[in-house]
């Protein structure tokens, strides 16, 4: 029985370790480069076969997106110039963060403002890790004038 050749996307058991991961390139050596879980590795045509097609199937399909259903509405409210945080724990004011963001860019807003104060630094800090996580948000800065605001551009 002759060697199978994979291309790139292709699913392949390496037999020596007996699992299975996928091709991610065709050396120029003529070996594949293969991902298994977090690890990759060259192999030879000659160490991997074809992996199980049907729990690729299985698998791919599980990890398709699915449509969630919409829970309640989304409404725009009068939103306030800057959100003022002051007297809050960190676990009161990121909620709170959020929804800000949400109505500013809701409201088609370029720029938001965070009045967070300085005291003892831990509700910027949180502030801050959390714009960093934030996808709609494209930068943020201390404001020059104001150290206790933090300034944030969508």
């Amino acid at each position: 029985m002759g060697e199978q050749t994979f291309k790139p996307g292709d699913w392949v058991k390496v037999k020596k370790l007996g699992r299975e991961g996928q091709v991610l390139e065709i050396t120029a050596k003529g070996s594949y480069r293969v991902a298994l879980g977090g690890l990759t590795m060259e192999v030879k045509p000659l160490e991997v076969v074809a992996a199980a097609p049907e729990r690729w199937k299985k698998e791919s399909e599980r990890l398709k997106a699915k449509k969630l259903p919409v829970e309640g509405k989304i409404t725009q409210e009068k939103m306030p110039e800057i959100l003022d945080l002051h007297g809050l724990r960190v676990e009161e004011a990121l909620p709170r963060v959020a929804h800000f963001l949400d109505q500013a860019i809701l409201q088609d807003k370029d720029e938001a403002r965070i009045l967070h104060g300085l005291g003892t630094g831990r509700l910027l800090e949180a502030v801050h890790q959390f714009l960093k996580k934030t996808p709609t948000v494209k930068h943020f800065e201390l404001d020059p004038n104001n150290p206790g605001v933090t300034r944030v551009y969508f």
